[in-house]
């Protein structure tokens, strides 16, 4: 489906005023020589779909996407907010008129996922431990290993 929109665009008192003969319409700003008789007619403003879709050979409308998906599953995995921007820069290509140079920017924020803290200690040297140094050590304690168990299933006897 292809939405267009039309606008009627004033000219500035300041600049000249267009200059018409029988049937043209002639833009000093831009040097076109248009038919439409002594005003300006209406543009059609393509739409914005239509840049993407052109835009270095589709290939932004496809990063666009990408990123998208990227910040929608990180929000959905970690239930906090992320953000996509989009930002067109547009510059006159030399002299031209009626040329361009457009560039693009993708920028990401995911949300990130909340980090364990963990509780140390200070030494007197200004070395993080996590034995409090203030605590006396007990004497003969020593760390017991474990061992694999076996899960036995408890069955009711039968009446």
């Amino acid at each position: 489906m292809t939405t267009t929109a039309t606008a009627r665009i004033a000219v500035p008192e300041e600049e000249p005023a267009a200059s018409t003969t029988e049937g043209t319409y002639y833009d000093p700003a831009t040097g076109e020589v248009r038919p439409g008789g002594t005003t300006e007619p209406e543009r059609t403003i393509r739409p914005f779909l239509a840049f993407l879709q052109e835009h270095r050979e589709g290939a932004l409308q496809d990063e666009l996407s990408e990123a998208l998906n990227r910040v929608v599953e990180a929000v959905r995995q970690i239930g906090k907010a992320g953000t996509l921007t989009f930002v067109v820069g547009i510059k006159p290509a030399g002299r031209s008129h009626n040329q361009v140079l457009i560039a693009d920017d993708i920028k990401l924020k995911l949300p990130e996922p909340d980090r364990e803290e963990t509780v140390m200690y200070v030494d007197r040297d200004g070395n993080l431990t996590r034995a409090n140094p203030k605590q006396m050590e007990m004497p003969g304690l020593k760390t017991v290993p474990t061992r694999a168990a076996t899960i036995r299933t408890a069955t009711q006897p039968t009446a």
